[in-house]
């Protein structure tokens, strides 16, 4: 018996149009399971614009409206671009929405979906279907200006980093931890030279991946027995970025170490100075389930859960380990229940 013919993917054309004169335009196609970041991708290869620059898109057309932003892959918005399939996003056909690259310049094109069509055999996507007139002449790509120490730690350094947080599933083995010790070394050495002063510029040579790429590193060195290095990464790099965050990590070393009352007192901390943080709550319980405290760690996960509310990205994390967390106390029910429950949100 032959099984159901599979239907094709949908796919979405858009109209991209740069907001200032003299406005060019492109007309792209991308599939439904494309992303938001395929199509900041697909945008820069199409006007042929180089470098690295944070950026953002607003569907509701509206610059900076926080309501509807999705912003690049280590951006500080709820939500993020390299997690939000097309197909899953909340467009209307013939109304643009903005997307904002280089918040210094802010160079704003007009992005509009034009179309609905299915793949066509043997094409690949994201392409570029039309091509009308060319952006301004850039000034000089800004790695061409670069102290000589950072230009080495950008071809090096930056390509790795964004590699292992873009492939962030997989686990570190003990040859990743040492290589990203190995990195991180590197970086902390161009930060001795050059000042501190010079960290908002690697930070822009990762697209802004370098914070989570640090803060994915103490846990694992931890439980590499590099416990003492991990407090130091979390000390040395709270000055140089959100102080809040790399708190929670010292937490979580603390209790790898077992050191119990510590890590205690460090939650504690925590909580006290970022009641209404959700990342906060939630690192705050996966030190609580580390430390065997379930009762604590569940009703805070609850409470991140609840604080996500249409947070997809977050919820989906947040209820991962709050599901892991039951399983591992074998409470097949309420976990059971609990996924049903997320279901029913759609």
């Amino acid at each position: 018996m032959k099984g159901k013919k599979k239907e094709p993917a949908k796919t979405y054309l858009f109209r991209i149009s740069l907001e200032a004169a003299p406005q060019p335009s492109r007309v792209v196609e991308l599939t439904e399971k494309q992303t938001l970041h395929d199509l900041h991708k697909t945008l820069l290869h199409s006007f042929g614009i180089r470098g690295k620059n944070l950026y953002a898109f607003y569907l509701s057309g509206k610059r900076l409206d926080l309501e509807t932003e999705y912003g690049g892959p280590s951006s500080s918005t709820a939500r993020k671009a390299i997690k939000s399939p097309l197909g899953k996003l909340p467009l209307e056909r013939g109304k643009p929405f903005l997307y904002l690259l280089d918040y210094k310049n802010e160079i704003c094109f007009r992005i509009e979906w034009i179309d609905e069509q299915t793949t066509a055999p043997k094409t690949s996507y994201p392409r570029v279907v039309e091509k009308e007139g060319e952006l301004p002449e850039a000034e000089p790509p800004l790695e061409d200006s670069l102290p000589e120490p950072v230009k080495k730690w950008a071809q090096r350094v930056a390509p790795a980093i964004q590699s292992r947080i873009l492939n962030r599933a997989k686990p570190r083995g003990p040859k990743d931890v040492q290589q990203d010790y190995g990195l991180l070394k590197e970086t902390q050495e161009v930060l001795e030279k050059l000042g501190p002063e010079i960290w908002p510029l690697l930070e822009h040579l990762t697209e802004m991946l370098l914070v989570d790429w640090i803060l994915s590193l103490p846990a694992d060195l931890a439980k590499r027995g590099m416990a003492e290095e991990a407090l130091k990464v979390c000390d040395d790099f709270s000055v140089l970025a959100d102080k809040r965050y790399f708190l929670c990590e010292k937490a979580l070393v603390y209790a790898q170490m077992g050191r119990r009352q510590r890590a205690l007192e460090q939650i504690r901390e925590n909580l006290t100075s970022f009641p209404e943080d959700r990342r906060v709550i939630n690192k705050a319980a996966e030190a609580f389930w580390r430390l065997d405290q379930a009762g604590q760690a569940e009703r805070l996960f609850r409470k991140a859960l609840d604080m996500a509310e249409d947070d997809i990205n977050d919820r989906e994390h947040i209820l991962e380990r709050l599901v892991a967390m039951l399983k591992e106390h074998e409470r097949d029910e309420e976990m059971i229940e609990l996924i049903r429950t997320e279901l029913d949100r759609g």
